[in-house]
């Protein structure tokens, strides 16, 4: 008799030609004859995801295991991670913790349909173990379970929530609150809470919702609010070609920070060249910079991901490492160079993205700036501003 085992493993999911049969490679302490079931989710499609039965074998001295199953959509789960131990009573896959969210919402009178969204929604999205959970729910009402949250509880115990705002629109009525929930067996959910005006108001929008657009799966629909909601086109949240103005405000908005950071570490003020420098001038205009880089090259249609997070992906192994080397600690000398490394690495992948895009790269104005501040390292305004005149 086989053993069947669910949720022992995390997979990353990839779209074959339609012809071709998934399968699965798993290692496991003692593969003989062992049961899995896997969920192949919902795919550009939109078709309802089947649950297959795969029957593994062992395949070779290592211990690998292969399986086989013809299904539709046809996908190949890849490991990255085993999550099976002997100590271990029960591990949580994709497939057990969206199979208790759906139970859960089936069973909650107040709770009429249950939409997962994002990174486990999307195809080919990257999907590891520790990747959460964004999880809509359209309520009867918003404020009560707002109130009350030991709802959180069914799905573990909850290690620290945070809840954002309640927003309400003030003409309708309708309200929509979102939160972040983390569990001390590692299990993280993004509850959105919207009441049915909510949903209404964004089923009736002029513009696809962008969380919506981006990617979604029903798992629950008691009333069918969602029948008319239209397929996701995937294509939210990727970084939009900027005209030749955004451009060049991007390109002035990052320069205008390295002064304030040269004449910071020259007071010492560490606290304030840090936040313009590592926050300021990195996230604001350095990592969108980067981004439209590689936009360049992939017809503006990839998802680099929140703060820059799937960069390193695209962007040569000599680029990282100079991104690498605008890092620095809190000595004063190391920062002075990290501010160049930036400014250097900047200015070039701007001429670039001004090159791809046809724009005029402002290379005189870079120029000046890094100069500028290269004097102010050398003492030269350590007396105040130079008399020229």
């Amino acid at each position: 008799m086989p053993r069947t085992l669910t949720g022992l493993i995390v997979v990353m999911l990839t779209v074959k030609e339609p012809e071709c049969a998934s399968t699965a490679m798993v290692r496991f302490p003692d593969p003989d004859n062992i049961q899995l079931e896997f969920y192949w989710p919902v795919v550009a499609s939109r078709e309802p995801g089947a649950r297959e039965t795969v029957v593994m074998h062992r395949c070779g001295s290592n211990g690998d295991t292969t399986g086989q199953c013809r299904g539709r959509p046809p996908l190949v789960p890849k490991v990255v991670k085993d999550q099976l131990r002997e100590d271990q009573d029960t591990v949580y896959s994709e497939d057990t913790t969206i199979d208790r969210l759906t139970h859960w919402a089936e069973d909650r009178q107040d709770v009429r349909s249950l939409i997962i969204t994002s990174t486990r929604a999307i195809p080919y999205a990257h999907v590891d173990a520790y990747s959460d959970y964004d999880v809509i729910l359209v309520v009867d009402e918003v404020r009560p379970m707002l109130d009350d949250t030991t709802w959180l509880t069914d799905f573990g115990d909850v290690l620290i929530a945070y809840w954002d705002p309640l927003e309400v629109d003030p003409l309708t009525g309708a309200e929509r609150v979102s939160s972040v929930v983390n569990y001390t067996d590692g299990l993280k959910i993004d509850f959105g809470l919207w009441s049915h005006q909510w949903f209404a108001e964004v089923m009736a929008g002029p513009d696809p919702h962008p969380e919506l657009n981006a990617g979604y799966r029903i798992l629950v629909d008691k009333d069918g609010l969602t029948a008319e909601l239209p397929p996701p086109t995937f294509s939210s949240y990727i970084p939009a070609r900027p005209d030749e103005a955004t451009y060049l405000r991007l390109v002035t908005d990052f320069l205008i920070g390295v002064p304030y950071v040269a004449k910071s570490l020259l007071r010492d003020q560490l606290l304030p060249a840090k936040w313009v420098l590592d926050f300021d001038m990195r996230f604001n205009y350095l990592v969108p910079m980067l981004e439209w880089r590689i936009e360049c090259d992939h017809a503006w249609s990839l998802k680099t991901g929140n703060l820059g997070k799937g960069l390193k992906a695209y962007l040569s192994a000599e680029v990282w490492a100079e991104l690498e080397r605008t890092f620095s600690d809190a000595e004063p000398e190391r920062n002075w160079e990290s501010l160049f490394a930036m400014v250097a690495l900047f200015g070039r992948t701007a001429e670039e993205v001004a090159e791809s895009l046809g724009y005029a790269f402002p290379e005189s104005l870079v120029t000046r700036v890094s100069e500028h501040a290269l004097r102010m390292r050398d003492g030269v305004f350590a007396h105040g501003p130079l008399n020229i005149g």
